[in-house]
């Protein structure tokens, strides 16, 4: 069975490359580092009991006003002290461009993990998520051609322009499954498929209710697969497609166990990544008991190249997690009373 199904991983991370396309949504390099918008089905899904994720990116620095990307995540594991149920909060900032076009959304998550054999080897998590985004441009950082008087550009002519309005908000409703495989120790598989943008809300800044937002699936799988005594390889992809655009990304990391003790873990990793005909990325990074810091960067490949320069984006990301411990009473033998 294992076999069996890191064959499907691999073939699929060999298909991945072959397809290229853009991706419509905001993404992270680092997927994996930002659980709750990879798929409400990773809710919960750690080995502790609290866990924080916090993402930053910017990108095209080289070429315009940098895209700046900022996330932050909290969930737990049984929560409300019930078995196997996670919750969660995710909230990102993302500011594009000239314009300052800016999305702020606010997500809350729940899933539930069942085992599907006895063996407890196989887990199926179901996850839903809901909350809203915000929406905005600052359209007095554009320049429009009525502003040009034939000599230069006046900001005080009138732009031509009719703007219905400078933002809006729309519903969030996504929800996904994660399937996770773990025969033995340090080897896991997870694949996971995600649904987002459900109700397909309206997104525009005019009064066409027919402008809407198309779902987005999400495809995704990881592997640990342990290949010498302090060695592992960690193979990841991850396909979208939203409406005429698709992305897929596929790559790996190797991680180094620099020390494996009781309540003492250290390692490093290191990999790079392949956007299809978008970008490459390396990624490196620590582990470090139980916090996680990576950071990526990416060569631009595509048809921006000669004006990027090659230059793409840097990211950083951090996973904390938190585990309580129980406090062990000591037990003392009773003194005989005749003593």
């Amino acid at each position: 069975m294992f076999k069996h199904t890191l064959y499907i991983l691999l073939i699929l991370l060999m298909s991945a490359i072959h397809f290229s396309a853009l991706s419509q949504d905001i993404h992270f390099s680092q997927f994996l580092a930002s659980p709750l918008t990879l798929s409400p089905g990773a809710t919960g899904h750690f080995n502790g009991d609290y866990r924080i994720a916090a993402n930053h990116r910017t990108q095209w620095r080289s070429v315009t006003i940098p895209y700046q990307t900022f996330g932050g995540s909290f969930d737990m594991r049984s929560a409300f002290n019930v078995q196997n149920l996670g919750t969660g909060v995710a909230i990102y900032n993302d500011k594009a461009g000239d314009s300052e076009f800016s999305t702020l959304m606010a997500n809350l998550s729940a899933s539930y993990t069942i085992p599907i054999t006895n063996d407890s080897l196989h887990y199926l998590t179901a996850g839903f998520q809901a909350g809203v985004s915000q929406r905005s441009i600052n359209y007095n950082r554009l320049y429009f051609d009525n502003q040009y008087n034939g000599i230069r550009y006046d900001p005080n002519l009138a732009n031509g322009e009719s703007f219905n309005r400078e933002g809006y908000v729309k519903m969030n409703l996504n929800s996904g499954l994660a399937w996770t495989f773990t025969p033995k120790h340090r080897t896991r598989i997870m694949l996971g498929l995600t649904i987002f943008n459900l109700t397909k809300p309206k997104q525009t800044f005019f009064n066409d209710p027919s402008i809407k937002l198309d779902r987005r699936v999400a495809l995704f799988g990881s592997a640990q697969i342990p290949i010498a005594e302090k060695i592992d390889v960690l193979p990841a992809i991850h396909v979208m497609s939203q409406g005429k655009y698709k992305e897929y990304i596929a790559g790996s990391n190797l991680r180094y166990v620099l020390q494996n003790e009781f309540w003492k873990y250290r390692a490093i990793y290191a990999g790079a990544f392949l956007r299809a005909r978008d970008a490459g990325y390396i990624v490196v990074g620590m582990e470090y008991n139980d916090l996680n810091v990576g950071v990526s960067y990416d060569i631009n490949t595509s048809g921006l190249r000669p004006a990027s320069n090659g230059r793409g984006g840097l990211e950083l990301s951090l996973i904390y997690i938190f585990r309580k411990f129980e406090q062990f009473k000591t037990r003392h033998k009773a003194c005989p009373t005749y003593i």
